[in-house]
């Protein structure tokens, strides 16, 4: 969990997903975002899984990659501009009774960065 300074109504997030193999479902959400003001419930925005690549046989275990994507977070109600929220990323999404749920297929999510869109 962070804090990030937002100047802008929504913070954008650029990111690449690799994985073992490929869903066959293709029902995965590859990771969630939480975005939060003290004291409020977090918004959510859960991020599917986008298409992947082969990446040869030759790379880690996480054969399958996305192109550098972005994701645009909005923000909670109630936060003043220019201003500060919490926000949290992880893989998979949370369940009702507030767990986390991974996907079924070995995921990695790398974080480019975080920051106001272009």
């Amino acid at each position: 969990i962070r804090d990030v300074y937002v100047p802008a109504a929504v913070y954008r997030v650029w990111y690449r997903v690799f994985a073992e193999q490929l869903d066959p479902s293709g029902e995965v959400n590859a990771f969630t975002i939480e975005t939060a003001l003290p004291g409020a419930e977090p918004g959510t925005l859960s991020i599917g899984m986008p298409p992947l690549a082969d990446l040869g046989v030759s790379t880690t275990p996480l054969r399958y990659g996305s192109e550098v994507l972005t994701a645009d977070v909005p923000l909670p109600a109630g936060l003043k501009l220019p201003g500060f929220i919490g926000y949290a990323i992880f893989v998979g999404d949370r369940r009702p009774c507030g767990q986390l749920s991974p996907p079924p297929v070995r995921v990695a999510v790398i974080i480019d960065h975080i920051g106001a869109p272009q």
